[in-house]
């Protein structure tokens, strides 16, 4: 008790002191542990990933005939020399949510970024 003054509890004063503004500028630049620091940037691991949802497509349609035998016969066109093949490209992003429903045209071009019909 005799830490105290005497031992008379009563005596004992605490005084709290604010932090001035000076000191509270001087805090806030002082470098956080590891894990203050880098918290933000911790936060973006779950939003974030390092996979592309964004597909290139090129398509290539021919004509053929159908052969009941095989199933597939000759291209049209091919014996005069005048096959047709309509080509295309198509970037998609697959990140853009469209819907689909059977028979219906939804909002599925909103995923289509470019389209090039090639002749």
């Amino acid at each position: 008790m005799s830490d105290f003054g005497g031992g008379n509890l009563s005596q004992l004063h605490v005084v709290y002191v604010l932090p001035t503004e000076s000191i509270c500028r001087h805090l806030i630049q002082l470098p956080h542990n590891p894990y203050v620091a880098n918290s933000a940037a911790s936060k973006l691991v779950n939003l974030t990933t390092d996979q592309s949802h964004v597909f290139a497509v090129r398509v290539t349609i021919g004509y053929f005939e159908y052969d009941a035998a095989t199933g597939l016969g000759a291209e049209y066109g091919l014996e005069e020399g005048k096959a047709r093949r309509h080509r295309a490209f198509y970037v998609i992003d697959r990140s853009v949510p469209v819907g689909y429903q059977e028979g219906q045209d939804m909002n599925t071009d909103n995923c289509i970024l470019i389209r090039r019909i090639i002749e």
